[in-house]
């Protein structure tokens, strides 16, 4: 009865081999058999084994070109290889690390030392894989936050790992890119923005090191969009930025300012509504008499300057 649901692809064009390691390993994990190099492929494609144990020398494909083969492919590429082989040579040890193999064992092998390099190789692989869900989860949050993530170093250049929205409120391909630069098109805007950095990462004290922080931009015009800046330090002197898109809370308060700006005038009217309809009266007397406010022997400009301060006292 086989003791847990892993799954290990034996590859060795020798029959005995591959009955010795049946013996030792079909109690307790679910085995499949490949003789040759293609079937080893082909298997490794359409059942996904965890583990693959892998034999160098065989006809037509050898255990190298099956080992890159499998790492070239993205759906084969994470699945641990451990070389079982009598070729002890520094030489060929060396080469199967190289092509991606995690192991290597020779023959003929110890079974508990090689059923322990198995059990360590899997579990592993369940760690990374662990870590790779996690990683997905926590990418998945991000992108879909509505709001950019990015981390730069203390050289200002952006990690390739960021989320998606930081494409669409930057640019494309930021990666190992200058964050001031993508940031500030003004140059003195962005030498500002790097000596504000450097002064905090160089302060030891972290209250002092957050009230440095704050004195950072906190908000840009990019790419016709208004962005909110935050920032956070991380370890190794590195600092998260998140960018959240305001364009829309921008305008509303545009819209608000201009209809609080109406009401104080409608507010005004209704206070004292003799002095806005004289004012009124006084204003459509002007434009009827324009001509008449025009001293023609003084200059344009002077002409232009006095029509402009009685529009302007209207207007007020």
């Amino acid at each position: 009865m086989i003791q847990n649901n892993k799954k290990i692809l034996i590859v060795d064009d020798t029959e005995s081999n591959v009955e010795i390691l049946l013996e030792l390993l079909e109690e307790t994990y679910d085995v499949f058999v490949a003789l040759d190099g293609k079937t080893a492929l082909d298997i490794a494609i359409e059942d996904a084994p965890d583990l693959i144990l892998l034999d160098i020398m065989m006809p037509e494909i050898d255990g190298y070109e099956v080992c890159k083969r499998l790492k070239i492919d993205e759906q084969t590429s994470k699945i641990p290889v451990i070389f079982i082989t009598g070729k002890t040579d520094e030489d060929s040890i060396k080469r199967s690390y190289d092509v991606g193999g995690v192991d290597y064992v020779a023959k003929p092998f110890k079974a508990k030392e090689l059923m322990a390099r198995i059990k360590t190789q899997l579990k592993v692989r369940t760690l990374i894989d662990d870590v790779q869900t996690k990683t997905d989860k926590v990418t998945t949050l991000l992108n879909n936050a509505g709001q950019g993530f990015l981390v730069f170093n203390k050289d200002f250049i952006v990690d390739d790992e960021y989320s998606k929205e930081c494409e669409k409120y930057l640019d494309k391909d930021i990666a190992f890119k200058d964050i001031s630069n993508i940031l500030f098109k003004d140059e003195k805007k962005a030498n500002d923005f790097k000596c504000w950095i450097l002064d905090a990462l160089n302060i030891e004290d972290l209250i002092m090191q957050e009230s440095m922080i704050t004195l950072l931009p906190s908000e840009i015009i990019l790419n016709r969009r208004a962005l909110k800046l935050e920032y956070k330090i991380l370890e190794n002197k590195k600092i998260m930025l998140i960018l959240t898109n305001i364009t829309d809370k921008k305008k509303l308060e545009k819209k608000f300012e201009k209809e609080q700006s109406t009401l104080k005038m409608i507010v005004a009217i209704v206070r004292d509504s003799d002095i806005f309809y004289d004012t009124k009266s006084d204003f459509e007397d002007f434009i009827k008499n324009k001509n008449d406010y025009i001293d023609n022997k003084k200059t344009s400009l002077f002409n232009i300057n006095k029509l402009y301060r009685i529009i302007h006292t209207f207007k007020g």
